[in-house]
């Protein structure tokens, strides 16, 4: 028996709060409310205390990733004997290998960034058995406009139900969290740590993909990846490159919210 709407238990685990204000402001359109946690360990913890009818797991996440929690918390389950919850993988890597890896953690489904509301709609009913709302007749994956330097707003836009209000809230969060972030991200490669540079790296590059803004989800992978192969000879051009990227971001984002 699936529950009324206003009982279903939802938890939103994503260290991005870009990230975590779309997917909430998703799922209010079909009136339902979530719990949200910054980390896997906070992820766990709450899952330990309550049951959930779906959790959406963010996989790159810092003090525990949402792969580790996931096989974590089914350990839990098999020792409560308690029912599988359906717990979805939440990452902007939509590769055959990052899918299998999350089947292979326990994961049941997979969700990739930036999140589509149609897509998440069609999930939604599939776990909850949420009524599908009457498709627009709009791509699912939004195009990048060649005239636009540094972000694409119509797809952004597009991405959220064309709710303006919304997207000037994000390009505000935005604004607010990049500088600590950058901040971050210089100090590690300061500092030689290139697992801390790609930790870095990666949360630039989930923040930035709800704007479309190829030139700066490009570079902030590329830094990424070169962490990750420990290539330190790359780390401090590439996060100066990224850096001057973000700056003309930064910009077109503060025009957008001036006019």
């Amino acid at each position: 028996m699936q529950p009324n709407e206003g009982e279903r238990r939802i938890l939103v685990a994503d260290d991005n709060a870009v990230n975590r204000k779309i997917v909430l402001a998703m799922l209010a359109k079909h009136q339902l409310r979530a719990d949200v946690a910054e980390n896997g360990q906070m992820a766990l913890e709450l899952m330990g205390q309550q049951d959930y009818h779906l959790v959406l797991m963010d996989c790159q996440m810092p003090v525990m990733n949402g792969y580790d929690a996931t096989r974590a918390y089914r350990l839990l389950e098999a020792q409560r004997q308690a029912p599988a919850t359906p717990i979805v993988a939440l990452s902007a890597d939509d590769s055959p290998e990052a899918r299998r890896i999350g089947l292979n953690a326990g994961m049941d489904d997979f969700l990739s960034k930036p999140i589509d509301y149609h897509i998440l709609t069609n999930l939604l009913t599939k776990w909850l058995a949420i009524g599908k709302q009457p498709d627009s007749g709009a791509s699912q994956s939004p195009h990048k406009n060649a005239e636009i330097a540094y972000w694409d707003a119509a797809a952004a836009l597009k991405l959220l139900e064309g709710d303006e209000e919304l997207l000037l809230e994000l390009i505000q969060l935005f604004l607010d969290n990049i500088p600590a972030m950058l901040s971050a991200l210089h100090a590690a490669v300061l500092q030689q740590d290139p697992s801390a540079v790609a930790q870095h790296a990666h949360s630039i590059k989930s923040m930035v993909s709800s704007f479309f803004a190829e030139s700066v989800s490009s570079l902030a992978y590329s830094l990424e990846k070169s962490a990750r192969q420990s290539d330190s000879a790359q780390l401090h051009r590439l996060s100066m490159e990224l850096a001057e990227a973000v700056a003309h971001l930064n910009e077109a984002l503060r025009r957008k919210t001036q006019t």
